[in-house]
This record gives C-alpha cells, structure tokens and sequence, in this order.
C-alpha cells in the first residue's frame, strides 16, 4: 500500500526549514473556523466526509483523499492557509481536485470544497 502525502511530510526532515507548532507559525491568526469537505466528484457533488479545522485543531500540511482506489491522494492544505494568511484573506472559498490517480492509472476523481474564515489579530 502506497504511503499518503500527509505520512511522507510527517517522515521527512528538512534542509532549509523546520515543522512547528501551528500557533507558533501563524501568531497573527486569532481564530480560525475552516470546513474541508470531500467529495466524490466536482459533477456529484456526493460528501464523503467534511473535517472541520481550527486554530485548536488546524489539521496538518495536507488533507488525504479517502477514496481506497487513489495513490498518493489528497492535497496540501497548508497550502491554502499560507495564502489566504499572506494576503489577510478572511474568506476562504475553494474547490480543489484529487491530486492522486487510481490504481488503474486515471485521475482520483474526487474532490475538496474548503471554505471558512480567519480572524487575524489587531
């Protein structure tokens, strides 16, 4: 079974960087209330599940796709923080495909609606 991007992050040390703490990384962040919601498809729009991030609970660097078929699946959620944080964007609102393909070598067909808030710090 092939690994997830979230456990490849978790297992690698970096040269140039390092991993903190969320709140040490984005002090200005006062709350947060973000809702990532897996879907079957961009077309069905079927939910699959919806995880809910905070400033208590910010998730990690990536979201992985549930779908048992998709290798390497998911997509990099910090990804997202980190731009709406460096433009002070309280609103986030994105759909995002699977960046994983299936066993039979298609693309991962499902797909991540994110939205939510933050709320930076005066």
């Amino acid at each position: 079974m092939s690994k997830k991007p979230s456990d490849i992050f978790n297992e690698t040390n970096f040269v140039f960087g390092s991993k903190s703490d969320f709140k040490d990384a984005y002090p200005e962040i006062q709350e947060m209330s973000i809702h990532v919601t897996e879907l079957e498809s961009l077309i069905w729009m079927k939910e699959q599940v919806t995880h809910h991030l905070t400033l208590e609970r910010p998730g990690g660097e990536y979201i992985n796709c549930t779908n048992p078929s998709c290798e390497g699946g998911g997509f990099p959620m910090g990804n997202i923080l980190r731009e709406a944080i460096s433009g002070k964007k309280e609103k986030i609102e994105k759909n995002i495909t699977c960046h994983g393909a299936e066993t039979s070598g298609r693309r991962c067909m499902h797909a991540f609606k994110v939205s939510g808030s933050v709320k930076y710090k005066a």
